[in-house]
C-alpha cells in the first residue's frame, strides 16, 4: 500500500500505553509507534492487512500483539460497559495480555498438513474423522478482530492460492460446508517472517500475486545490535511484562536493572536479538533478581557472547578482558581465536593487534599465558602472538 495513501493525524508521541509496551527514544521506535497509531486511529477499515518482516527474535510476533493490544485498550478505554484491566494499576494500564482476548494466531508450520484448512478456514461436524463438532476458524471466529499468521514465509504452496483469496475479500467455505456457509474474513491479519520473499519468489516458492498482495503495508523491524541504547528499555519492558501475578497482587514492584547490568546487556551482541534478550531476563526474575545479571546469563550459552566494542575502545576492551580472566571472574576461552571470537567480526583485526601490543608490552611469563589460554601450548601461543604482527 502507498503511504501516501493512508491518513495519519498529528502524532505527538504520547500515547501511554504505546510508551508502556514499545519503549524507547530512539527514532526507528518513535516511527514505530506512530504507525501502529496510525493504524488503531486513522486506517482501522483501510488496512486489513499488514506484514512484519525482520530477522529472527526481533519482535515481528510483539509487534503485531501491541497492535492488537492498543486497539482493545482504546475501545476499553472509549466504552462504558467494558471491564477495564488497568484500574488497578498506577499507570492505569494492565500488562499486554490482558488486552489480547480478541486477537489470535497461528503459526503456520506448527499446523500438520492435513489440519491447516481446518485451523484456517474452519470445518463443520463429520467434514472428517474427528469432527465431533463444528470449528468456526481462525478466519471466522467471531471472538477475534486481530489475527497473526506467523511464519507467512513456510506456508505450502497449496494454503498461498487459498490465502490469497482470503486477503481478497473472496468468501470461502469450511472444510465439508456447502456454498450457503460461505463467508469472508472480517478479521485484520498479520503476517509475520523471517524469509527473503522477493527472493523466494524468484525462486518460485513463493507466489509473486500472494506477495504483491501481503506486501502493501509491510512494517520492517532491525536486529537488536543496530540499536544497543534501546536495550535498558526494552528489558525494562520485559521485566514488567514478565514480573509475577502474585508479587504484583502483593504489590511487590519489580526491580531495576543496575547500570552495570544495564552496560553489559548493551554490550553483548544478541544473535536470537529480543527473543534472547528476554531469555536473559526471564532467568533473571526466576533467579530472584540478583545483582549481577551476566552471572545468571552465564548459566547458559552466554559464556560465549561476542562483545560490540567501538574501533577506538578495542586496546582497552582486550586488556580489560585478559584482566578480567587472570582474575578468574571470566571463564578463560579454548583459545586465541576463541578469545578473538567473543569480540564482533569487524573488528577481529583490531583485536589480533591489540593482543599483540599487551604481549609485546607486559611480556607475559608463561605461567600467565598458560593461564589465559590453559588449553594451547606455550609455544603455540608465542607463535601466534608474532604472526599477528606478520598479518597487518
Amino acid at each position: 500500500m502507498n503511504v501516501g495513501q493512508l491518513t495519519q493525524s498529528a502524532f505527538l508521541d504520547d500515547d501511554q500505553f504505546l510508551l508502556k509496551h514499545l519503549p524507547g527514544n530512539e527514532s526507528n521506535l518513535r516511527e514505530l509507534r506512530a504507525k501502529i497509531h496510525s493504524l488503531n486511529i486513522d486506517n482501522l477499515e483501510l488496512v486489513k492487512f499488514v506484514l512484519l518482516v525482520g530477522p529472527t527474535g526481533t519482535g515481528k510476533n510483539h509487534v503485531a500483539r501491541v497492535c492488537a493490544g492498543h486497539r482493545r485498550w482504546l475501545q476499553i478505554r472509549d466504552a462504558k460497559d467494558e471491564l477495564d484491566p488497568g484500574k488497578s494499576y498506577v499507570d492505569r494500564i494492565a500488562p499486554l495480555d490482558e488486552y489480547l482476548d480478541r486477537f489470535g494466531e497461528q503459526m503456520l508450520p506448527a499446523i500438520p498438513e492435513g489440519l491447516v484448512e481446518s485451523h484456517l478456514f474452519g470445518h463443520v461436524k463429520g467434514a472428517f474423522s474427528g469432527a465431533l463438532k463444528d470449528n468456526p476458524g481462525l478466519f471466522r471466529d467471531e471472538g477475534y478482530q486481530d489475527i497473526l499468521l506467523d511464519e507467512i514465509g513456510e506456508a505450502p504452496s497449496f494454503l498461498q492460492a487459498k490465502l490469497l483469496a482470503v486477503l481478497e475479500g473472496r468468501p470461502f467455505t469450511p472444510v465439508g460446508g456447502i456454498s450457503k456457509q460461505m463467508a469472508k474474513c472480517d478479521k485484520r491479519i498479520f503476517m509475520a517472517t523471517n524469509r527473503d520473499l522477493p527472493k523466494m519468489v524468484a525462486e518460485g516458492t513463493f507466489r509473486e500475486d500472494l506477495f504483491f498482495r501481503v506486501r502493501r503495508y509491510t512494517i520492517k523491524l532491525r536486529p537488536l545490535s543496530d540499536s544497543p541504547d534501546l536495550i535498558p528499555d526494552i528489558a525494562a519492558a520485559i521485566i514488567d511484562r514478565l514480573w509475577p501475578k502474585r508479587l504484583r497482587n502483593e504489590d511487590k514492584r519489580p526491580p531495576a536493572l543496575s547500570a552495570a547490568d544495564n552496560d553489559w546487556l548493551k554490550k553483548q551482541r544478541w544473535d536470537g536479538n529480543v527473543r534472547e534478550l528476554e531469555e536473559v531476563i526471564e532467568l533473571w526474575i526466576s533467579a530472584g533478581c540478583p545483582p549481577d545479571v551476566h552471572k545468571v546469563a552465564a548459566t547458559r550459552h552466554f559464556s560465549a557472547q561476542r562483545l560490540t566494542v567501538a574501533p577506538q575502545d578495542v586496546n582497552t576492551a582486550v586488556r580489560t578482558s585478559i584482566r578480567e580472566i587472570l582474575a578468574g571472574k571470566r571463564k578463560a576461552p579454548r583459545g586465541m581465536s576463541a578469545f578473538i571470537d567473543q569480540f564482533t567480526a569487524t573488528i577481529a583485526a583490531e583485536v589480533g593487534v591489540a593482543l599483540q601490543s599487551w604481549y609485546r608490552e607486559e611480556k607475559p611469563t608463561t605461567d600467565t599465558l598458560k593461564k589465559l589460554f590453559p588449553d594451547m601450548e606455550v609455544g603455540s601461543i608465542r607463535t601466534q602472538m608474532s604472526r599477528f604482527g606478520r598479518n597487518q
